[in-house]
């Protein structure tokens, strides 16, 4: 689970395009889908290198 409270069950489905990098000041966000419903979460800096890190996989 990231610190954001995504679960590990979403991130199994993420693809590249889910997942938007940070840029200077702005945290990187994560798009995605639970429940029916469309979800955006901003990013730490920990939960961005994580994710970058599982995406790269």
């Amino acid at each position: 689970m990231l610190r954001e409270g995504v679960r590990s069950t979403v991130l199994t489905g993420l693809t590249r395009g889910d997942y938007h990098p940070g840029v200077g000041d702005v945290p990187g966000t994560l798009t995605y889908r639970a429940d029916d419903q469309w979800r955006l979460v901003s990013l730490s800096s920990e939960s961005e290198l994580l994710l970058s890190a599982h995406l790269n996989r």
